[in-house]
């Protein structure tokens, strides 16, 4: 058995990829290190069970770890290529796996802004805003195909978003979309007349993921999404959100990661398997908390 080195930081493996995975992570170390400085394990390559795939290593992720105020070091030692367990044996530190600890985690009365944590100098600023400083933004996120099965996709992940976006309009909101460049490519597949048929400043392939942080945790007031990074990222910074929630959430394999986040307070989360209940309900939940 390796011997191991006991320091005064808590260690946690992360992949060195996939944004929303980043948050879940990191809102679970808050709770789960008590104070302490946190330490990253992690590897240049993850795997994404979902789609049986391998990807590179995000650098951009590495520079967001490095913005955040409680990590302190980023080390090279747990691979996928190999078990979890079998790589945290194998190294000097001992490392945790924040979303296993689920009697730890208190999901139920955990507050906590995320960005109060970031050095946002790190990162690239949204210069994009076409609204007064007075102006309330809701930051809209309509689909993400990324890393999801693409059986799945049209039954799990794609919701209608038309009570949702009507009631963000009716409570005075202002309504950007954000999403990459495949996204604004899948919204013209899945919602050909979705972003025509409102008054929506589309930035669809406008933005970068830097930009996208900080327009949500810096500038908007509401995030509308479907299961992507940016509903957790809202929720992180303790933005109102509504969430359409695809698959590993309805089927009740990712519930631990929504108690990693806490700010039970300032989310409805319900389900793009549910279609036009679950845009009604969301919409209700918009004109009771706005």
């Amino acid at each position: 058995m390796t011997h191991k080195v006991n320091d005064d930081y808590w260690h946690i493996w992360s992949p060195s990829c996939f944004w929303g995975d980043q948050m879940f992570n990191l809102m679970a170390s808050k709770q789960l290190a008590k104070g302490r400085g946190v330490v990253i394990h992690t590897d240049k390559i993850a795997w994404c069970g979902h789609i049986k795939q391998w990807y590179p290593m995000n650098q951009d992720i590495l520079k967001f770890w490095s913005s955040v105020n409680f990590i302190k070091g980023i080390i090279f030692d747990v691979s996928q290529r190999k078990p979890i367990n079998k790589g945290r044996e194998q190294s000097k530190y001992h490392v945790g796996m924040t979303l296993a600890s689920s009697s730890e985690l208190s999901g139920n009365t955990f507050v906590h802004d995320i960005s109060e944590d970031i050095d946002f100098s790190f990162i690239s600023k949204f210069r994009m805003n076409p609204y007064s400083s007075e102006s309330r933004i809701a930051v809209f996120q309509p689909i993400s195909t990324l890393h999801k099965s693409k059986n799945d996709l049209q039954l799990e992940y794609i919701s209608p978003w038309d009570k949702s976006i009507e009631a963000l309009l009716e409570c005075g909101y202002e309504i950007v979309a954000i999403g990459s460049k495949k996204d604004e490519k899948d919204v013209k597949q899945y919602y050909p007349k979705l972003l025509d048929k409102y008054p929506i400043v589309n930035l669809l392939g406008k933005t970068s993921m830097f930009e996208s942080i900080d327009l949500i945790m810096n500038h908007a007031a509401f995030v509308l999404s479907c299961d992507s990074w940016s509903a957790w990222y809202g929720i992180a910074s303790r933005k109102k959100t509504a969430v359409a929630a695809g698959k590993t959430f309805r089927n009740g394999e990712n519930n631990l990661y929504v108690e990693a986040l806490g700010n039970k307070d300032v989310y409805k989360l319900d389900y793009a398997y549910n279609k036009d209940a679950c845009d009604s309900s969301l919409a209700e939940w918009i004109k009771e908390n706005v």
